[in-house]
């Protein structure tokens, strides 16, 4: 397999992607661009900066919006897999973290928080929902500290801060 090389140049991101063979990337340019109903598991996409649309100031106002789910509406997965809602009523999740322990933590940009999520005996669900922490500026940045199965710290990160949470043991 060979490297994809990447050189920062003042401030620029260049990179070269001729040493990958043509093969190996199921759509390349234009053909790379498409919405979800064209995506499926192991479709790679290659999108250069030249492929890009130029950019217009419009585009800085039109902000994703999230929208109901389909009736019916199910996840194409890979033969062998199933997907399953597990939880819901959470806003703007950005980053998840499963803590040794099986916690599940979840930082919520949107609200300024981070949630705990503990599953149920079955793994099946979520048993119970706690506030770790609040009033965080968009947090986005979730990690244990030391690695392993006892970490002590969850470090947060936020645009311009790092948070040191310490854990206890049964805390987390």
């Amino acid at each position: 397999m060979k490297a994809l090389m990447v050189v920062l140049v003042a401030g620029a991101v260049t990179f070269s992607v001729a040493s990958i063979p043509a093969a190996a990337l199921d759509l390349i340019g234009e053909d790379a661009f498409g919405g979800w109903t064209e995506d499926a598991p192991g479709v790679r996409r290659l999108i250069r900066p030249s492929d890009l649309p130029p950019t217009s100031s419009d585009s800085i106002a039109d902000a994703p919006t999230v929208v109901p789910r389909p009736a019916g509406a199910r996840l194409s997965v890979p033969e062998g897999f199933k997907v399953k809602l597990f939880a819901d009523g959470l806003d703007g999740p950005r980053v998840v973290r499963v803590a040794p322990n099986g916690d599940i933590f979840v930082s919520e940009g949107i609200a300024g928080q981070i949630r705990v999520l503990r599953p149920n005996s079955t793994d099946s669900g979520v048993e119970t929902v706690a506030m770790y922490a609040a009033g965080l500026n968009r947090p986005f940045g979730l990690a244990f500290y030391p690695r392993g199965p006892n970490p002590t710290h969850l470090y947060v990160a936020e645009n311009n801060k790092l948070f040191d949470f310490p854990i206890t043991t049964g805390t987390s």
